[in-house]
């Protein structure tokens, strides 16, 4: 990190302690109880993010990230009594908004709101680890774009975790030693957290809603200074680190597109996940093995491939049927853009040639085209997945960039095509002299 950016987070750091320490209602905590972090985000240099099937990803964090002040609520001390609750109570600086919940195994989740994440990791602690827990006031303020691939809700899961185990000590738990051995270890359960699943001994709950993998907490808790460190997945696994040369970096543009997490999208990702753990288990079944991801199976043997898609082409399963894809493809969209483009080209193609409406070909092929086009816009707005997505022009950043584009290409292209038609009519030169 550059000596501007750790002075940077220095100064945040402590600005969000001034805010922490005359903001909280539970006074009388001594300031040298104050605990900071700061939680990187992170790049996916090389891969496709299928840590969920036991993937592989080229990865390193970014100085960009979320600078973390905790401390012990201190009203609460050990041992508390049974009725009274061990409370967290989380404000973002930034927006100044903040949300207050229970450290417990029976907390309930709040969807779509950003208080999801640190309520979903205070479940999973109270879950998986015994004994007295204490409660936390905690701020943070990000700097990374939301929404925009670079992990900032992982890294928020991260930060919240790490601030309540440096609260309660949770390193120094059994169930703690007995399962995260190392910062993979640790990447793997923060992980489960966000996907509700086991790690290990440490059962799962309720997740943020995804069924993803590690990658994102492995990238943040696990990268090295001016380093590409490369990572296989289910479990986690190091396999290599490549230097970064010197005088090199990355630039991150963020398109203020935020990526969609919820809904259709959500659900979207998640039958991914779903039905590469049905197709992993459908293979296990047929060979008697005992592979934790469908990465260790393509990996197996030489011919496992083709294996594994005779084995997939023969399966039972309602939730893996062999024509399941076909079904989901959208037939009539693509026939509907077909007939729309296809005569639309025709029409305005052989139109001057033929006078227009004079050619019967020309007035049933137009008729083709508007029938076409209006079956297709009705379908690509009301089918679930479409063929082609125009709900995506509903983000006014996307609309306007694309209309940008369009009205440069008129200018780059358009010229393309008048100057040999200027240089010819007008000027009266012959084609090798344009």
């Amino acid at each position: 990190m550059s000596a501007d950016e750790s002075q940077n987070k220095a100064d945040r750091i402590a600005r969000l302690a001034n805010i922490l320490t005359g903001a909280g209602e539970n006074g009388g905590a001594d300031d040298r109880d104050l605990l900071s972090f700061w939680v990187p985000g992170r790049i996916e240099v090389l891969g496709k993010h299928t840590d969920y099937g036991g993937g592989r990803s080229l990865l390193c964090a970014v100085e960009r990230g979320i600078c973390v002040v905790a401390r012990p609520q201190a009203d609460q001390s050990f041992p508390r009594r049974r009725e009274s609750p061990t409370l967290v109570r989380v404000i973002d600086a930034k927006s100044g908004d903040a949300c207050e919940f229970e450290l417990s195994p029976d907390v309930a989740p709040a969807p779509g709101h950003w208080s999801n994440y640190p309520i979903t990791v205070a479940r999973r602690i109270a879950m998986n680890f015994s004994g007295p827990m204490r409660g936390a006031d905690i701020i943070f303020e990000s700097d990374l774009p939301h929404a925009a691939g670079v992990s900032s809700s992982s890294a928020l899961v991260v930060a919240i975790f790490m601030a309540l185990s440096a609260v309660n000590d949770l390193p120094r738990r059994s169930e703690y030693r007995k399962n995260i051995m190392s910062s993979e270890d640790l990447g793997g359960y923060l992980g489960s957290v966000e996907n509700g699943l086991d790690f290990k001994s440490l059962l799962g709950s309720e997740g943020v809603g995804t069924f993803g993998g590690s990658e994102d907490q492995t990238a943040i808790l696990c990268s090295r200074a001016n380093t590409l460190v490369q990572y296989s997945f289910c479990p986690v696994r190091f396999e290599r680190a490549i230097a970064l040369s010197p005088g090199y970096g990355f630039v991150i543009a963020s398109s203020g597109v935020m990526a969609e997490k919820t809904g259709a999208a959500l659900e979207r990702y998640n039958r991914v996940a779903r039905r590469l753990s049905v197709g992993l288990q459908a293979w296990c079944t047929a060979t008697g093995r005992s592979d934790l991801s469908m990465g260790d199976a393509i990996a197996s043997t030489p011919g496992a491939r083709e294996q594994i898609r005779e084995i997939l082409g023969a399966t039972t399963s309602a939730d893996y049927t062999a024509h399941s894809l076909l079904d989901r493809f959208d037939w009539w969209g693509l026939l509907s853009m077909a007939g729309f483009l296809g005569a639309l080209e025709y029409v305005l193609e052989e139109g001057p040639r033929k006078d227009w409406f004079d050619d019967n070909v020309i007035i049933v092929l137009a008729v083709v085209s508007a029938v076409s086009a209006a079956v297709f816009f009705v379908r690509v707005l009301t089918t679930k997945e479409p063929i082609v997505d125009l709900r995506a022009f509903a983000n006014r950043n996307f609309a306007l960039g694309s209309l940008f584009s369009f009205v440069l290409g008129i200018g780059l292209y358009g010229l393309t095509y008048l100057y040999p038609v200027y240089l010819a009519q007008v000027r009266g030169y012959n084609a090798m002299m344009i």
